[in-house]
């Protein structure tokens, strides 16, 4: 960390800037607190796990989506099957691609929302000479409304799939 010759002249100058400094970082913390938690509890609190039988069942640990509040974080999903079917792993990227979609739509429709409320996606690819074809996939599902997106390059994914797809949104 850089210190300016200021700040070590006069120590208690450099108190009170990290003391603002703490008051910023705690003003944007509960800034992004109270955009997330607007909507009224949901039982004993804010979480609640969705879940639809018209996408795959998670494969480990963890939940398909997460509702907290107004805002919905999905998990990543693959080219499986609602019934875990995973036939379409053996096919194509953009088959792939298409079907982590479908998937992701039926977890955002469970929780009453949908594309247009899809505000980031996380992309992962296991080769980025697939980029060009999943974009074109990609805009099938978001048309005019685009969300903030990441797309990365990873080594490899569950079940070797070629794609992961993973998004947040919000539910009014």
């Amino acid at each position: 960390d850089y210190e300016s010759p200021a700040l070590t002249a006069a120590p208690s100058a450099q108190t009170h800037i990290q003391s603002c400094d703490h008051w910023i970082k705690q003003q944007y913390i509960d800034n992004i607190l109270q955009v997330c938690c607007q909507s009224e509890t949901l039982g004993d609190s804010m979480k609640e796990i969705i879940h639809t039988p018209l996408a795959p069942a998670a494969i480990g640990p963890y939940s398909q989506a997460v509702r907290w509040g107004n805002m919905l974080f999905c998990s990543g999903q693959i080219a499986l099957l609602p019934d875990g079917d995973d036939r379409l792993l053996f096919e194509s990227v953009d088959v792939q691609c298409r079907q982590a979609l479908l998937n992701i739509g039926e977890v955002l429709a469970a929780a009453g929302t949908g594309w247009d409320q899809v505000v980031k996606v996380n992309v992962s690819l296991v080769d980025m000479v697939d980029f060009a074809t999943i974009n074109a996939v990609y805009q099938e599902f978001f048309g005019e409304t685009k969300p903030a997106r990441a797309c990365v390059a990873v080594k490899s994914l569950p079940r070797d799939a070629k794609i992961e797809i993973e998004c947040i949104a919000g539910i009014l």
